[in-house]
């Protein structure tokens, strides 16, 4: 007996075969299909919760009228757009006197380095100007081996656009090698530009010209050839009869030569980002901004996902088992357990109060106090519960001025 009551205790305490290792395994064995369970009256009673809660916005507290206000506009924003609301293009326009492509001057670095930019100066003659502005009607198109990779419509500016213009196309290094494009084309491959009509506009085969023709700009001062190219570009149309409505383009004051207002207008349209390309053409003194990305520090955020990561945390552990278990992220099944807790604290509230208007404003309330809880314990993910604070806030601005507004 003295020697048997030893084993008795140590039989008590061991956790790999005694009573409490077994009611360990029991536990560790059930959590999962809690959780299951948890999960399947979860799907059914999130339902009648949401259904709930909105019967109580939409009906009760009129919101609805919001939602299809902002509904409409959002409607009319997708649909005009899409011209589905917009008369349609008048089909009538007749084919030019004259279309050309002057010239194509091919750039690189004018922004970054590796960037590439095309200026292409056209000519497009009209016996008579057409209604339709030349964005309307026209495409400045650049392909490779007849398949497209970019395109802009030309700035409407003098006399709707036609006549003698410039357009542009801008790739920035990463899209330029995504088009697998490479400046002074190395290996001859066929780059065109091809400027022509809308299809469609045109009430047979539309008008378009096509150039091979680049000439590259082998430089080490880009900025200074662009200038001069500008400079040269705004002389050369201020001096063109059909440009008199609008002159100067550019002016000169103690040998400093610049763009003039209406010549600023014109090429910032014409050549998106000019300003920055060479500010020193600018009587505004435009200069390159700043994007470099800003990197916010995160800190709070990874203390809350290290909450649990304490050696040996039970907690955590079992998530993981869970985690392995069901073949899912630990964050989703914290997440679906936080959305039951906080279903039913909700539905909870409602119930004790008789699911009276009250009852399920309560409820709804709580969550205020449950969803930072759980995201505290890192279980609701950060980004979720600040996408649900904001949503709270524009409701409050509701409830404070468009519903009191309203009567």
């Amino acid at each position: 007996m003295i020697n048997h009551m030893p084993k008795t205790r140590a039989h008590i305490h061991d956790p790999n075969g005694t009573p409490i290792g077994v009611i360990i395994a029991i536990v560790t064995f059930l959590i999962p299909i809690i959780l299951f369970i948890g999960l399947i009256a979860l799907i059914g009673v999130i339902p009648l919760l949401i259904w709930q809660v909105l019967k109580y916005i939409l009906i009760k507290s009129r919101i609805y009228k919001v939602f299809g206000f902002v509904f409409g506009l959002a409607a009319i924003g997708v649909l005009t757009p899409s011209g589905v609301l917009t008369p349609s293009a008048v089909q009538a326009i007749s084919d030019p006197t004259t279309i050309s492509i002057e010239d194509v001057r091919a750039y690189d670095g004018v922004l970054r380095s590796g960037d590439l930019l095309l200026v292409v100066e056209y000519d497009l003659v009209y016996a008579s100007t057409p209604t339709e502005t030349i964005d309307q009607a026209y495409l400045g198109r650049f392909k490779r081996a007849g398949t497209e990779y970019a395109s802009v419509e030309p700035y409407a500016y003098n006399d709707r656009g036609y006549g003698r213009g410039v357009f542009s196309l801008y790739w920035t290094k990463a899209q330029k090698e995504a088009d697998s494009i490479e400046f002074s084309n190395p290996n001859a491959e066929n780059y065109e530009i091809t400027f022509q009509g809308k299809v469609g506009v045109f009430p047979g085969t539309a008008p378009s010209t096509t150039t091979g023709t680049i000439d590259w700009q082998e430089t080490t001062d880009t900025a200074t050839e662009l200038f001069s190219h500008v400079r040269s570009l705004a002389n050369s149309l201020q001096q063109d009869a059909d440009w008199s409505d609008n002159i100067p383009l550019i002016s000169t004051t103690a040998d400093v030569i610049q763009l003039s207002a209406k010549g600023e207008d014109y090429f910032t349209n014409a050549i998106p980002s000019l300003g920055s390309m060479i500010p020193t053409i600018f009587s505004s003194g435009l200069s390159t901004p700043d994007d470099t990305a800003t990197a916010h520090a995160k800190g709070f955020e990874g203390e809350v996902e290290t909450f649990w990561d304490t050696e040996g945390a039970w907690v955590d552990t079992r998530f993981d088992n869970l985690a392995e278990t069901f073949k899912m992220p630990k964050r989703v099944i914290t997440s679906i357990l936080s959305l039951f807790i906080i279903a039913g604290v909700v539905w909870g509230c409602a119930k004790l109060m008789e699911e009276s208007d009250r009852g399920w404003e309560f409820g709804l309330l709580t969550i205020a106090v449950t969803l930072p809880l759980l995201t505290a314990a890192a279980w609701m993910p950060m980004g979720v519960t600040m996408s649900v604070a904001l949503f709270a806030l524009l409701g409050i601005g509701w409830t404070i001025f468009l519903r009191r507004a309203g009567g």
